[in-house]
């Protein structure tokens, strides 16, 4: 026999014997041959790079197997053991690395020669769904050696679960009643719309001016808000675990108070959904923070591309194996949870190894298929002992935290000193970051000198990052009870980059082209070509030392990764890396897509209003025509007189008029009379003169301004003017 021991996830409590009769649902995960493997990597590799013959041509499951997959003796070994020990039939998953039963957990206890016991992280629940079955850590699970040396793992029996977002760094979840009035969480998707602030920070209400909100994160990162007309093809999942659920009555208020155009919808669900575990009103409810949090800032951002949730109770091999499973799975998946790489490391090595392998290949497989994974880089800044999980994959991207280098003020960003960041203890760097990860320990690393804590040499993250709110928090709106909940973290930052992605893949698919898939040799491609807002201020700190950690600084950073994203640069990257090139709409005073950008005025900034434009210093009205017509066109108030010509004199009709009369006096009397108008007739021909050109150089001046003014992005007129919440443009 063969056995593995395991230790039990942090904050988890193990309650009594599970009852011998409840039917346990059991995935065992395949080996596969490393060398099988390895020449996969290769594969994924092609598929993933910009340059590459194969780039995007992503696989289908048929090309997988085909690829990576167990040996059928393997699969006929443990679908024959199973069928003998539990007199069930066995499942055999389509990529043909899982093999599922289900059976009695009298059975399962006899087959794993185990004792299965009710674990739970809410002791004080009485809710059925409040506990899992998983083995004791002292005991673990055992196989016989022909079978077990087939198997990676069996899931889910194994007392390690993923874990929430951490809230230390965000401010307290509170309960906070709008001071003004807001439509019902009852009330119809068709409430009448809170009224159009000019602000960012101001369009979900001037009470919430000092939190993040899609509308601020539209207008920093350059992506539309609202987004429409996403292509039926396109979709994007939220991950959600640990019962966190949702109520689409909170999605509704949150959409009509941040006035987003449109409802924020779950297409699919895939799991469980208990809707009444978000009322906060009922006893031991922990509502639903974590899961609004990601629905509704993931769902905001991109618009109606379809949102799916998939639901698991405890288990990142379960939300994999449903992932390879899906006859049409979705283009990103956004994961808010993470869990320590190698928390048992020194205690069951061999176990812990065995878990990262089936996840690893897991990963590997959605990622040629075309699926993005992205995951928090965690919340508690630099952790020497251990990285987050799946972060600190090579086949997930990590997603960092930043704030605002001045608070409320949309521009330059600094890294989140809680930020997860560092280096993977257990996966190498790969080939697509070892010049960025070499360059950065070359240039110091950050303030950490003593490399002998960290692994140098493990795999750096983040990749990427985005606002984690720790300074100006996501405002997350629970419309059963009207509560604000504050939320920070790199589960924030999470979600707002996956939509993002979720909006370039729609970009690509309506030009006929691909989604981005496995993401991180394209974002490190993109780094090189300057698709992101570098992030060269601040450090993440080491754990329980807030003056160690990895700084952040030009390109590449153990802190922020590459920073945050510029949407149109991205657009432009990735549009070129499949021969596509940018939408006619686009240009550099809109959004890629050609709809209206995130701006703090509902008017496109090509026809900003007069009202938020420079003005120019005169009192004409100033022409409300696009740049290009605004040379031509005229206010009603302007008056161009007719300039003289080189053989007549212009003389005003009243003075013409006066010289037609006076003609028929005698020359003795019409001679001084003559002077004295031909001296006012030239003064009034020089000064009319001296005007139309001093106008025509004004006007010429206020033009150019104005072109100049609609040739700019808004992002970047709105750093330079520093806009403070409430004050408007």
């Amino acid at each position: 026999m063969m056995g593995s021991r395991v230790r039990a996830s942090p904050g988890w409590i193990r309650g009594g014997r599970v009852d011998p009769a409840e039917e346990i649902e059991l995935e065992f995960w395949l080996r596969h041959d490393p060398e099988d493997v390895a020449r996969f990597e290769e594969t994924l590799l092609a598929l993933a790079t910009p340059g590459s013959p194969t780039y995007a041509q992503w696989l289908t499951p048929d090309q997988v197997v085909a690829e990576l997959a167990p040996s059928r003796e393997a699969v006929r070994t443990v679908v024959d053991f199973l069928a003998e020990e539990t007199g069930r039939n066995a499942s055999v998953h389509k990529l043909r690395s899982i093999v599922a039963v289900t059976a009695p957990a009298a059975t399962v206890e006899r087959v794993l020669e185990t004792k299965l016991y009710k674990w739970t992280d809410e002791p004080e629940s009485h809710d059925d769904d409040a506990y899992v079955a998983r083995c004791a850590e002292e005991g673990g699970y055992s196989l016989p050696a022909d079978v077990a040396v087939h198997v990676a793992v069996v899931s889910d029996i194994m007392p390690r679960f993923p874990s929430a977002r951490e809230f230390s760094s965000a401010p307290k979840k509170t309960t906070r009643t709008p001071t003004r009035p807001m439509p019902s969480s009852s009330s119809s998707d068709s409430a009448a719309e809170p009224p159009r602030l000019s602000s960012p920070w101001t369009r979900c209400g001037t009470q919430f001016e000092a939190y993040t909100n899609p509308w601020v994160l539209a207008a920093r990162y350059g992506f539309a808000v609202p987004y429409s007309g996403a292509e039926p093809s396109n979709s994007i999942a939220v991950a959600s675990f640990l019962r966190q659920f949702y109520d689409q009555r909170d999605l509704n208020w949150f959409s009509t108070v941040c006035d987003l155009g449109q409802i924020v919808d779950v297409s699919q669900r895939f799991g469980l959904n208990h809707p009444v575990r978000c009322d906060p009103k009922i006893v031991f409810n922990p509502g639903c923070v974590e899961s609004l949090l990601d629905l509704e800032y993931a769902g905001s951002i991109a618009g109606d591309v379809p949102l799916e949730v998939y639901y698991q109770r405890r288990s990142f091999l379960r939300l994999f194996s449903k992932l390879q499973a899906s006859d049409d799975p979705p283009k990103v998946v956004s994961i808010s949870y993470a869990e320590a790489e190698l928390f048992d490391n020194e205690t069951s090595p061999q176990w812990s190894v065995a878990y990262l392998e089936a996840t690893e290949t897991a990963l590997m497989k959605v990622g040629a298929m075309g699926i993005s994974v992205l995951a928090p880089a965690g919340d508690g800044g630099t952790n020497w002992l251990n990285a987050a999980y799946p972060a600190s994959s090579p086949y997930c991207t990590a997603v960092g935290g930043t704030d605002f280098l001045t608070p409320s003020t949309i521009g330059d960003e600094v890294a989140w000193s809680g930020g997860g960041s560092g280096f993977s203890k257990h996966f190498r760097t790969p080939v697509w970051q070892a010049a960025e990860v070499r360059a950065y320990l070359e240039d110091g690393g950050g303030s950490v000198v003593n490399r002998s804590r960290f692994n140098a040499a493990g795999r750096g993250y983040p990749d990427i990052s985005a606002l984690a709110g720790a300074v100006n928090p996501y405002l997350v709106l629970e419309g059963t009870v009207s509560a604000v909940l504050p939320a920070s973290g790199t589960s924030a930052s999470t979600p707002v980059i996956a939509a993002t992605v979720a909006q370039l893949n729609d970009h690509l698919l309506k030009q006929g082209k691909r989604p981005l898939g496995y993401l991180n040799p394209f974002l490190y491609a993109a780094g090189t070509q300057g698709a992101f807002h570098d992030v060269t201020f601040g450090n993440t700190y080491g754990s329980g030392e807030r003056d160690s950690g990895f700084s952040a600084g030009p390109g590449w950073d153990a802190a922020t990764g590459w920073g945050t994203p510029d949407f149109d640069r991205l657009l432009a990257v990735a549009l070129e890396a499949q021969g596509a090139t940018l939408p006619p709409a686009a240009s550099p005073t809109t959004t890629a897509s050609g709809q209206q950008p995130a701006t703090t005025t509902t008017t496109p900034p090509s026809t900003i209003s007069p009202s938020s434009a420079p003005k120019p210093s005169t009192t004409t009205t100033a022409p409300t025509t696009s740049p290009t017509k605004a040379a031509s066109a005229m206010s009603p108030t302007q008056i161009v007189p007719t300039p003289a010509s080189s053989n007549a004199t212009a003389v005003p009709p009243s003075l013409a008029s006066s010289n037609n009369k006076s003609s028929k006096k005698d020359n003795s009397k019409e001679s001084g009379g003559n002077v004295l108008i031909g001296v006012l007739v030239g003064f009034v021909v020089a000064f009319a003169a001296m005007v139309f050109f001093l106008f025509r150089f004004e006007r010429k001046k206020r033009i150019a301004q104005r072109q100049n003014f609609s040739e700019t992005p808004y992002i970047q007129l709105q750093e330079e003017r520093k806009v403070e919440p409430g004050t408007g443009t």
